[in-house]
């Protein structure tokens, strides 16, 4: 990159100054893929147990609210191990942390093969928790996966996909595991139904493990983005400093805005997962297979809503206008969706639902993207990682208290209350003046020789 403007070089690191190599390369795209089999791996695992509810409590002899925490232990997990986790990935890079959490899902998902007994329920707990140990390996990743690999017209592309690893794990999840565990009226064919399943996906998680050790890398020679390059070379892409970087960060008036917004959709979206199935079965009786349906098309929904926002974003980077547009529909889609289970009409719950999933996911994504402009040029895995707290909190708390809505008024006040939550997120997107600093430093380069792509 050669900068022609004397006064701009002065702010330019010394490094750069004269010239500015980038070049993406053609192993991004298998980096890419290596990943979201990593993601679906582990989040195979987030609603295995909460989709069959119902089956779960006869097995165990549990609450519903114990089957609830297989899924609320992954945030607590995240809440602990964030800080440690997110320093560890700034130090080893991005291949040693995809390895790190991919040996812990393998090693979570062999303990809940020995789970298979209605007296070792906690065995169940032990097991989801080492499996989400890896959480605070994945979730922060999809950022720095894209930074790391790919240019500046594929960032917001790449992190998407890379997050639809999580949503293809937890669509199979919810299509499978209704078909392979069944509601016998027999306890052991339960259990048989269950030793299947854990069986073939820590044989799977093995396999995949392998897999990355031989194949994942940490990152190119050449950075692929301008930006990507001025960050290395201002010293910013990799600290020791941490605790100064989280103060700076949640420093920025933007960034806290955005922290409680997101948390608030996310925490919504994966509540009401985490329900489905008692939230289904309430007016619609002995569906599990329809709820499991509902809730891998929902899903679906949300991984092809994601990838199009990202290539909107990628195009016209008006992340602003574009997360107030699917926040504003979400409130619409979630009324709609409510009155649907009132009515009892499967095809316009499910209808509904897709609808509201598509706007919820695509609301997550802009501000994803939008969450790694704000903290420019701070290491995109601590502010993702930092991002990801929000949800933790908001997704735990809200799983306990839409519960206990739901137990002791009923789904029209957990519907009240999410349709409440969708208009503060709404207010909060738009009190957000959203600055692209990323942007603003890539304009500051526009002048450079770029290599030619392979």
């Amino acid at each position: 990159m050669e900068f022609g403007d004397v006064e701009e070089a002065k702010d330019t690191p010394e490094p750069v100054q004269n010239t500015l190599e980038v070049k993406v390369f053609k192993r991004r795209w298998l980096q890419l893929a290596l990943f979201i089999l990593y993601s679906v791996n582990t989040y195979i695992h987030m609603y295995q147990y909460t989709i069959i509810s119902n089956i779960i409590c006869r097995y165990y002899n549990v609450s519903s609210l114990a089957v609830a925490w297989t899924t609320i232990i992954s945030q607590v997990v995240y809440l602990v191990l964030v800080i440690p986790c997110s320093y560890l990935i700034n130090v080893i890079g991005l291949r040693w942390s995809i390895l790190a959490g991919a040996t812990v899902t393998c090693l979570g998902t062999w303990i809940k093969v020995f789970s298979v007994s209605p007296d070792r329920f906690a065995v169940t707990l032990i097991g989801q928790t080492i499996i989400f140990v890896s959480k605070p390996f994945i979730q922060p990743l999809p950022g720095l996966l894209a930074a790391h690999w790919f240019g500046p017209k594929q960032t917001a592309f790449a992190s998407t996909m890379a997050t639809c690893g999580t949503i293809i794990g937890i669509s199979l999840g919810y299509t499978v595991i209704p078909m392979i565990v069944k509601n016998h009226e027999k306890i052991e064919k339960i259990g048989q139904d269950l030793s299947v399943l854990f069986w073939s996906v820590a044989v799977s998680s093995t396999v995949v493990c392998v897999a990355l050790m031989f194949l994942i890398k940490d990152k190119p020679r050449v950075p692929p983005s301008a930006a990507k390059s001025l960050q290395i070379a201002g010293g910013k892409g990799k600290t020791k400093d941490y605790l100064p970087i989280i103060r700076r960060i949640l420093s920025n008036r933007d960034y806290l805005l955005l922290f409680n917004s997101v948390g608030t959709v996310f925490g919504v979206q994966s509540a009401i997962l985490t329900m489905l199935n008692p939230l289904y079965l309430q007016h619609f009786k002995n569906s599990e297979k329809d709820a499991g349906m509902l809730g891998s098309l929902l899903v679906i929904a949300g991984a092809i809503s994601s990838i199009t926002a990202a290539l909107i974003v990628d195009k016209s980077k008006k992340f602003r206008e574009i997360a107030i547009s699917f926040c504003v529909l979400s409130v619409l889609a979630e009324i709609l969706f409510a009155v649907s289970f009132f009515a009892e009409i499967k095809w316009m719950v499910f209808v509904t639902g897709i609808l509201l999933w598509s706007f919820l996911s695509g609301y997550i994504t802009v501000n994803y993207e939008l969450n790694m402009e704000l903290t420019y040029p701070e290491p995109e895995n601590i502010c993702s990682g930092l991002l990801f707290v929000s949800i933790s909190i908001y997704t735990s708390l809200l799983i306990l208290i839409l519960d206990r809505l739901m137990k002791a008024y009923g789904d029209k006040a957990v519907h009240a209350l999410c349709t409440l939550l969708f208009i503060l997120a709404t207010f909060l997107t738009c009190v957000n003046k959203s600055e692209l600093r990323r942007q603003k430093a890539a304009e500051r380069a526009l002048k450079y020789k770029a290599v030619p792509q392979k």
